[in-house]
């Protein structure tokens, strides 16, 4: 492989001829599961190499280099690629592969199980005819699998490996098909089933492309059978071939074993550590079915993940979310405490998780970001007495979350003059911080929405 690489790359020329030689390597340095030279060798990252736009290969070579940035963990880089796929699909059978490879690049850089909708019409109809088709198939057993559809996973596996051996299928596919059959197998307590599997992958001969699934496939037999240090070992060798290979999917399904190996260890603090790094570094690729899986298992020892900023409501449980409607209403932590017969402290975990979902740091910046509610939802003072005109603009500037440096700026008055202003508002709305002020303009325009 290294010197057919070397001999694409020394004479690579920049014309339709030499792109379908380096597409042709990227395709074998894939099926050797060698990611590393594949990204090496390519030149259409972004989509059809030169002197392939508008022809149907071009589209099969976009489709190529969505799989490669997906399979080496660049979700975020492979599903704006989509689009260009997307669009240049001009047959039936191009639709059915870009269909299936946004199913599997979807279910794999979704970070919410609620946005996975999408059905997977290929797993109805379509005959599977040819190794294109079975490739079509295969993204879609990797679409269901990251979704957790384990029985669409498998139904899809046989239909592209056509028999109980998937000989029909590339190596690293069998790898890979018979270490989600075997998973599917153990997660419903199938001993048999899951040796009947691990025969399978134990017959294969592929070296470095079938060992990181070997070495996964034993890991979890020692993790049932009580033998951590055997896991630990087999986990890690797994993960460091994938990394060196830039199999960076399967590294990550390493890396979420090893946490369940440190778990059943009594080592949570290192699975804890472990997967928040693994999440933040997988968030920062767009890999959010990482942290789908880290969620998953950290909450089996009641430990959570820092919230993903900026996504608002939509990271949160539904347990932080009532506590962010009692934050907006004007309870305090110990108010919010005993109503919800929480300890403060617990309390106060949920408010800084609360603050950064919505990616402030203050109550007042997760008014500004949520914006006017239900009126009988802010417990606000009714005493309005005669806010005057520059009052309220101040006011109005304090909702939107500005400091009194940028209040004073935005005013043209002097920093002195904004904390007069904050002082005689406080005073007259009866409050006792920003919040208030805060809380009391956004139960004015709740009440001109109303109105």
């Amino acid at each position: 492989m290294r010197a057919s690489t070397d001999i694409v790359l020394e004479h690579f020329a920049d014309d339709a001829w030499w792109s379908g030689v380096q597409y042709l390597s990227v395709e074998a340095a894939l099926m050797c599961a060698q990611l590393a030279t594949a990204a090496r060798i390519t030149t259409f990252a972004s989509g059809p190499a030169s002197g392939w736009d508008g022809h149907p290969f071009g589209t099969v070579m976009t489709v190529c280099a969505v799989r490669l940035a997906a399979f080496r963990g660049y979700l975020g880089d492979a599903a704006e690629l989509m689009a260009v796929a997307r669009q240049a699909a001009s047959s039936r059978r191009l639709e059915d592969l870009t269909e299936a490879l946004d199913y599997m690049v979807l279910n794999h850089s979704s970070a919410l199980p609620s946005t996975m909708t999408r059905e997977g019409s290929t797993f109805r109809a379509r005959s599977v005819e040819d190794l294109l088709e079975r490739g079509v198939v295969f993204l879609m057993a990797y679409g269901a699998q990251a979704a957790g559809n384990r029985s669409d996973a498998a139904r899809a596996i046989f239909r592209a490996g056509g028999d109980s051996r998937l000989s029909g299928c590339t190596l690293i596919d069998r790898a890979l098909g018979f270490e989600l059959l075997l998973m599917a197998a153990l997660a419903d307590n199938d001993q048999t089933a899951a040796d009947a599997w691990l025969h399978e992958l134990l017959s294969l001969e592929g070296g470095g492309i079938c060992r990181p699934s070997v070495d996964r496939a034993l890991a979890r037999y020692a993790l049932s059978a009580g033998d951590y240090p055997t896991a630990t070992v087999l986990c890690t060798r797994s993960i460091d071939d994938c990394r060196r290979q830039e199999r960076a999917i399967e590294a990550a399904e390493g890396e979420l074993l090893l946490a369940q190996v440190n778990i059943a260890s009594s080592d949570v603090a290192t699975a804890t550590r472990r997967l928040r790094s693994l999440v933040e570094h997988a968030d920062r690729q767009g890999h959010g079915a990482v942290r789908r899986s880290a969620g998953a298992t950290l909450a089996t020892v009641n430990r959570r993940l820092p919230p993903i900023a900026g996504l608002g409501w939509a990271a949160l449980t539904p347990r932080e979310a009532e506590v962010a409607h009692l934050i907006i209403q004007g309870l305090a932590v110990a108010e919010m405490a005993t109503h919800m017969s929480l300890s403060v402290r617990t309390v106060r975990g949920y408010v800084s998780r609360i603050l950064c979902a919505f990616n402030v740091s203050t109550r007042v910046g997760l008014l500004a970001s949520v914006g006017p509610g239900p009126l009988e939802d802010l417990r606000v003072s009714r005493n309005t007495a005669q806010l005057t005109p520059r009052q309220m603009e101040v006011v109005g500037l304090i909702a939107q979350d500005l400091s009194n440096i940028q209040i004073s700026s935005r005013l043209g008055v002097a920093p002195r003059t904004v904390e007069k202003h904050i002082s005689d508002i406080l005073q007259r709305l009866d409050g006792t911080s920003r919040f208030d002020i805060a809380r009391f303009w956004w139960s004015a325009q709740s009440g001109k929405q109303q109105a």
